[in-house]
């Protein structure tokens, strides 16, 4: 995956039904679109979207995992807690970084 389909993918794929299995290992989800680009290819995953959770997960205090990021790997659909905060500030960040300059 490139960093412009992650991008995409982030940015509108909300709400996706089918979540998969829930995986609590979500070390490989790094904070920043160029750094999750670079472990969904070392790990051969494919990214399908997010969703927001019914019940968050408390974090630390001040920011719950409310979202789930959900992949694929060999045809098989998981999910790993993330907080719609990050997910935000990666998607602005991205596009801060990659705004034309006229």
């Amino acid at each position: 995956m490139t960093e412009v389909e992650v991008y995409s993918i982030l940015k509108n794929n909300t709400n996706v039904q089918d979540h998969g299995e829930h995986e609590w290992d979500n070390s490989w989800l790094a904070v920043g679109i160029e750094k999750l680009t670079k472990e969904l290819t070392k790990r051969n995953y494919t990214l399908i979207g997010w969703f927001h959770l019914s019940q968050p997960k408390r974090y630390i205090e001040g920011l719950d995992l409310d979202i789930g990021i959900v992949y694929e790997e060999d045809g098989n659909r998981f999910w790993c807690h993330y907080a719609k905060k990050w997910l935000d500030d990666d998607i602005e960040f991205y596009e801060e970084a990659h705004k034309e300059v006229n």
